[in-house]
């Protein structure tokens, strides 16, 4: 599966608009390395390289799934829903402001103050792929 680079608002346009403004969607899952490690002679790597991959489903076809990788990542922010809420995202988009990619699952620009109530991430590089065969309930990042 090939990705996709977001380059420019064109780009963005493009994966927003193929995505339906992620409407009637939910955020599935979340991967995050640092970058960081210990090698097997015990020293350490401690240089940052953030990666992030956000995993999308919808309940539309053409794609009903895509796998969104954020790296460089300036600052990311989980927030867990309520337990008595639902996980769905009525619809919200990727923005690109100053060379700076940022995604909410609410639609709120990245300088909101109300923005941490969400999960959200900002980045300096993102791509994108269809991932169709991920549809369904069966872990993709968090597998025993």
């Amino acid at each position: 599966m090939k990705w996709t680079i977001i380059k420019s608002q064109e780009d963005v346009d493009c994966m927003n608009e193929m995505f339906g403004e992620f409407h009637d969607c939910c955020l599935k899952e979340v991967s995050f390395s640092t970058g960081g490690y210990v090698a097997d002679n015990l020293s350490m790597n401690v240089f940052s390289f953030p990666v992030a991959r956000f995993l999308f489903q919808r309940q539309m076809r053409n794609p009903s799934v895509i796998e969104v990788e954020f790296k460089d990542i300036i600052q990311i922010n989980i927030k867990p829903v309520e337990k008595d809420q639902g996980v769905d995202i009525i619809g919200t988009h990727l923005y690109l402001e100053e060379g700076i990619f940022f995604w909410s699952e609410k639609d709120y620009e990245f300088h909101d103050s109300d923005k941490d109530k969400y999960t959200w991430i900002a980045a300096r590089f993102v791509q994108w792929r269809e991932r169709d065969d991920l549809l369904g309930g069966k872990m993709v990042y968090m597998i025993d």
